[in-house]
């Protein structure tokens, strides 16, 4: 089995268990395995770390809520997630995220209507940068402000009902609830549009850009905080490299090398690279320090023991 075919493999069979491991009688719940799907998915792996994290600060004030069965529960998970994160990186978001594979399924139907994929300007990547650090701060404030009383509690788990998973891959699960508006309050009506404005865009962009979400999810910001650690990594060989960039035109971030370093930044481990770039050995993935697959030619990998 190739590279990309396993990668493809495991991106599906984890869809599969993110979205009905509860209907198969599997424990993959946020006491178990966080596993970055959505919580609104009812009966599935419901373990997404932005979840946890507004968990927590909503009950800042409350010691008993956060030290009790459910918030050690959810402090569990927190650690679960940061120690595979360390030990993956964002091989996370490229493996597993069952989002990122929806992405990908987009990305695919966008190049059969030849609308893409298009580059992103420098413009265009600075407003998507600025769009994540809005919606981390949405993430980190909106919670606490609402436990101190100036936010509509309605607004609880704010980030959940705009994120476009929360109404996608509850679609994908045969729960269709989430598209509809809900009219019990101002405020939820405010979010609703705002979560199918969002996702309207998202799903339009992904058919002319590779996955537009994965440049503003939050979480990406906390992937960074990990880098240093991952046991995953991805180097390039600076006398072999031609500088002809097929590496970032194929790459489904644009990732840009780090010529000081050597190393591809935001790596989501998909391969892509590797099979286009024109010089043999130029780029390597390594596990742990061991050299794992090598670049040996266009649309080719080269695998080492």
């Amino acid at each position: 089995m190739t590279f990309s075919r396993l990668r493809l493999l495991i991106q599906h069979l984890f869809l599969i268990l993110s979205l009905f491991a509860g209907k198969f009688g599997l424990s993959f719940g946020g006491q178990a395995l966080p596993c970055l799907t959505c919580s609104l998915v009812m009966g599935g792996c419901n373990g997404c770390l932005i979840r946890f994290i507004q968990f927590y600060l909503i009950f800042l004030s409350g010691p008993g809520a956060i030290f009790g069965a459910e918030g050690l529960g959810f402090l569990k998970a927190i650690i679960v997630v940061i120690v595979l994160t360390i030990l993956l990186g964002r091989l996370w978001c490229g493996w597993l995220c069952p989002f990122g594979l929806v992405q990908d399924w987009l990305s695919a139907i966008g190049r059969k209507l030849r609308l893409g994929p298009h580059h992103l300007s420098k413009r265009a990547e600075s407003f998507f940068k600025s769009v994540k650090y809005i919606l981390l701060l949405v993430v980190f404030l909106v919670p606490p402000l609402i436990e101190l009383g100036y936010i509509h509690q309605d607004f609880f788990y704010a980030f959940c009902q705009i994120c476009p998973s929360g109404v996608i891959l509850p679609l994908l699960a045969g729960q269709p609830g989430r598209v509809a508006v809900n009219f019990a309050s101002s405020p939820s009506i405010l979010i609703t549009f705002i979560s199918m404005a969002l996702t309207g865009c998202i799903v339009s962009l992904t058919l002319f850009i590779h996955r537009p979400w994965c440049r503003l999810c939050p979480l990406t910001v906390f992937h960074s905080l990990f880098k240093k650690f991952r046991l995953i990594d991805l180097k390039r060989q600076p006398e072999l490299c031609s500088s002809c960039r097929k590496c970032q035109k194929v790459c489904p971030l644009e990732s840009t090398i780090d010529l000081k370093k050597n190393t591809i930044k935001d790596c989501l481990g998909c391969g892509q690279c590797l099979k286009a770039c024109p010089k043999a050995g130029c780029l390597s993935l390594k596990v742990a320090s061991k050299l794992t697959l090598i670049s040996s030619g266009p649309k080719q990998m080269a695998r080492c023991d």
